[in-house]
């Protein structure tokens, strides 16, 4: 005779053994399956699953046919009240989405040799859950997404790290900066962006006055610049290039690539302008390669070392822009133009001044086969990329005409 706790082993591994099976066939019918076995103080939920527009909360019920009842008798009425009552406090961890909620019941029976006798499932053996707002005007069903398990939930609040620019407050904005500085960064606004620098526009150009009178022919589709190169943002692009700060180039990434979402764009690889190997020996890094691997890494897109540096030159931030130019003749060569070939290339950097370093290395891009480049940059100068002052012709006053 078996024992009460080898009793209770069986039906427990009979229960997962039969839930294995409903998640299994409800992701053969199009479900995606969000959680199995969520636990709360109010109850327990075995399936959750997403259908495309609704939220499928399943209960799963597993038998012997020995048993001499149905499953769905098993079912007591305080069991549903519990499942009842999981389900608020799930879809209260959601935020309470602007989608309907229903309620599935699966019965599965074995035979005692361990052979499947049935599987039914029931729709709405509880009262279906509207939504607790009203749903969005858009006619597509907005896609909730999952809510964190415990144990995560716990992890962030209590390691919660402070802002990576002034090291006070909590970095709870965008890119884990504290909403103070996210304040004092020039953030470049989205809504007229020039493809040349991807500052803002200012004019009814297809590009903004300077990179008019730079004479920039841009060979990238779009361009970003997440901010002006002043105040706040200065002092961070100082602190990552000369400060030994390597650090920063995470937060960055992460705005970086919340920017590249923004504007729609799909890069297959991401690549930086490169630096030569005896710059970066003395600096130890390069900080526009650990921008590109950040923001890569939020994008889920493979980062590439696509350009190499073939000679040293002169300091660009030393230059004027014809010396600018003259500088970067021949510098740049593509090193794997197989992997460049049909592919939507983002290409990454630090500051944009002219855009000569860029249209040096968007030039290879091109020339090995890219399908499109796209430009991400920190910062754009604005001495160079701001407005360009009015032109005032010289009048000369005179008495006497021709006609």
């Amino acid at each position: 005779m078996k024992s009460f706790a080898a009793g209770r082993r069986a039906r427990q591994a009979l229960g997962r053994r039969g839930e294995a099976l409903a998640a299994a066939a409800l992701e053969e019918q199009g479900f995606e399956i969000w959680a199995r076995n969520w636990r709360t103080k109010a109850g327990e939920l075995d399936i959750v699953a997403w259908d495309g527009e609704e939220i499928h909360f399943v209960e799963v019920k597993t038998l012997h046919r020995k048993a001499g009842f149905s499953p769905a008798g098993n079912l007591s009425p305080r069991q549903r009240r519990r499942n009842y009552n999981a389900s608020r406090v799930y879809l209260a961890l959601l935020g309470d989405p602007a989608v309907s909620s229903r309620f599935d019941l699966v019965e599965i029976e074995y035979a005692p040799d361990g052979k499947l006798l049935s599987f039914r499932r029931d729709a709405d053996y509880l009262p279906i859950l509207p939504p607790q707002r009203p749903p969005a005007a858009t006619p597509a069903t907005p896609r909730p997404e999952p809510p964190l398990p415990l144990w995560k939930r716990l992890w962030r609040r209590l390691n919660l790290l402070p802002c990576p620019v002034c090291g006070t407050g909590a970095g709870q904005g965008a890119g884990h900066i504290c909403p103070d500085c996210l304040a004092k960064l020039y953030a470049v606004k989205p809504v007229r962006r020039c493809p040349g620098c991807g500052g803002e526009l200012d004019g009814v150009l297809a590009l903004c006055s300077r990179c008019v009178a730079n004479h920039v022919r841009p060979l990238w589709r779009d361009s970003i610049s997440l901010f002006e190169h002043r105040g706040l943002g200065r002092t961070l692009i100082h602190k990552l290039k000369y400060g030994g700060h390597p650090e920063l180039a995470r937060p960055l990434g992460r705005l970086g690539a919340d920017a590249v979402s923004e504007a729609g764009f799909a890069p297959d690889l991401v690549t930086a302008v490169p630096m030569h190997w005896l710059r970066k020996a003395l600096r130890s890094y390069d900080q526009a390669a650990l921008f590109g691997e950040s923001a890569a890494r939020y994008l889920h897109v493979p980062f590439r070392v696509l350009l190499k540096r073939t000679r040293l030159g002169r300091r660009q931030a030393t230059l004027g822009r014809t010396a600018r130019l003259k500088n970067l003749r021949g510098a740049f060569v593509c090193v794997s133009p197989e992997r460049v070939a049909g592919k939507k290339i983002l290409l990454v950097d630090d500051v944009y001044t002219t855009g000569s370093t860029l249209t040096a290395a968007a030039k290879e891009l091109v020339k090995a086969g890219a399908a499109a480049v796209f430009l991400l940059t920190i910062s754009r100068r604005r001495a160079l990329c701001g407005k360009r002052p009015p032109y005032r012709p010289k009048i000369v006053k005179t008495d006497d005409f021709e006609v």
